[in-house]
């Protein structure tokens, strides 16, 4: 396995760089939770959740609102690790790659069925880069390559 590009966010970090310093000054990104939040005083929240930019991957304001936050997250990330790879995304196109993600369900609920399902999660960053390859979502982040495994008809992913 190999890392070519890298690209994320967690609490107390808007991306890989300040995660690193995170980790190395031994700090969290728990803090104080806003009023609202009942149940618990204390828990880790993403900065700019609502600075997504629906129309640069081509979907309408209401759908975005309608997605699934971990739809946003892998549609603004994997585009942004590809770029830290020094990948053109839009050179993908017509390639015969894929993407697989591993995708814990939450048990968000929302109005749209495509914008609440964790199984289209990959399919959503397929689609928008154009890859001719599946775009697949597992409750796993580990896949394995055999004969006749999806990852297998790749030739890169």
């Amino acid at each position: 396995m190999a890392v070519i590009g890298m690209s994320g966010c967690v609490p107390g970090a808007d991306d890989i760089d300040a995660f690193w310093q995170l980790l190395l000054s031994g700090q969290d990104g728990v803090s104080e939770l806003p009023p609202e939040f009942t149940g618990t005083r204390r828990g880790g929240l993403i900065n700019g959740k609502d600075a997504f930019d629906a129309l640069f991957f081509v979907l309408s304001p209401l759908e975005a609102n309608a997605m699934h936050p971990h739809q946003r997250l892998v549609l603004e990330h994997g585009y942004l690790a590809l770029l830290d790879a020094g990948i053109n995304p839009k050179r993908l196109a017509g390639e015969p790659a894929g993407v697989f993600i591993g995708a814990e369900p939450t048990g968000f609920f929302q109005d749209s069925f495509t914008g609440a399902s964790e199984a289209i999660i990959a399919s959503r960053l397929a689609y928008f880069l154009n890859l001719k390859r599946p775009g697949v979502s597992r409750e796993y982040g580990l896949f394995l390559v055999g004969g006749g495994d999806t990852f297998s008809l790749c030739e890169f992913a």
